[in-house]
């Protein structure tokens, strides 16, 4: 069975690379070093506040997050199972050093396409379909009692009658989010600090700053350059790399969506078993033109230098960012560290 990926908007991710990935070996971009994604301005304040995923463990945290909810839907009069550790994948630094890379790219593209045919994939196995362990319990239950048993695990339901664009502009809030809200608060309580309203003018801010750099005549430049080169190898319909990695994505997004147009089980808003999704056709159609841009992005980067002169204008961007808000993000990153040693 083909599974869906995972997809994310181009915009997002280029928010939070801001955020993220951003970085160079010294604040001083003029250097004449190479800079680097992982060691910028913004970043280095910004590290208390994301931590490293390699100092995680994902199993023990995923285990106590599930031991509180049964402990709280017990409080609530339902039973719970806690559900058994996934297999998480978690991404190592070993893992970034190849992505993005000219022979992964060759081989992935973007990586929307990566693991929707599991079967294609030699030497990878194949995740086993979740069993849900409480799914006998909630059967034997009344429909109104299932209906106040999902509300006390997840919340009430504020999605259904929400537009598009409400959805995209909602703020999660951990209290609406029932018993799963309330046990991930308590475990990864750090993480709220950059969603507390408190520090509303400093995370706006940070959002804006992609913005900003994106408006930024420089970036207009290079921009420029790039879709030139994009141009002479066939694709003069993109202005900027995200133009050219949103079309990709678009391109899956639309295949799902197609595939799962009246799909949907009415009563228990499920995919039937037989759910296969998009062709394998079609699949692989999307796949040869995702990599085929990504390629050629890839090479028109290159040629232009698109990489180490972005990131200048991010650093000099962040540099300022970092003395205008100094304060705030001291604040910030206070908030995270109280909250992860609690």
């Amino acid at each position: 069975m083909n599974r869906r990926p995972a997809l994310r908007t181009a915009s997002v991710l280029g928010a939070l690379s801001l955020v993220l990935m951003s970085g160079c070996s010294s604040d001083d971009t003029s250097s004449g070093g190479e800079l680097k994604a992982d060691e910028g301005p913004l970043s280095k304040i910004l590290e208390p506040l994301w931590g490293s995923y390699e100092d995680v463990d994902w199993a023990a945290q995923e285990a106590e997050i599930e031991n509180l909810v049964a402990q709280c839907m017990t409080d609530k009069g339902f039973e719970y199972i806690p559900a058994p550790a996934s297999s998480t994948t978690v991404v190592t630094e070993d893992d970034m050093d190849e992505y993005g890379t000219e022979e992964w790219v060759a081989e992935n593209g973007y990586g929307f396409s990566m693991n929707e045919e599991p079967e294609d994939l030699e030497g990878e196995e194949v995740e086993e379909e979740y069993v849900d362990p409480n799914a006998p319990y909630v059967e034997s239950l009344s429909e109104s009692a299932a209906a106040e048993y999902y509300e006390a695990l997840n919340g009430p339901d504020i999605w259904s009658d929400m537009t598009e664009e409400e959805m995209e502009e909602y703020v999660y809030d951990w209290k609406e989010g029932g018993c799963y809200g309330a046990a991930q608060h308590e475990v990864n309580g750090e993480t709220d600090a950059y969603s507390d309203e408190e520090h509303a003018e400093v995370t706006e801010a940070m959002d804006a700053l992609y913005t900003e750099m994106s408006n930024d005549p420089r970036m207009t430049a290079l921009n420029d350059e790039w879709a030139e080169c994009m141009a002479d190898a066939g694709y003069p319909e993109y202005a900027t790399p995200d133009e050219a990695m949103e079309a990709a994505m678009n391109a899956h997004n639309a295949l799902w969506e197609e595939a799962s147009t009246g799909a949907v089980d009415e009563e228990t808003g499920e995919f039937p078993e037989d759910f296969t999704g998009p062709s394998d056709e079609a699949l692989a159609e999307a796949r040869e033109m995702e990599i085929a841009i990504a390629v050629a992005d890839f090479g028109c980067k290159e040629e232009v230098d698109w990489e180490q002169e972005s990131l200048k204008v991010q650093f000099e961007l962040e540099k300022q960012f970092v003395q205008d808000y100094k304060p705030q993000l001291d604040a910030l990153v206070a908030d995270a560290e109280a909250g992860s040693s609690e």
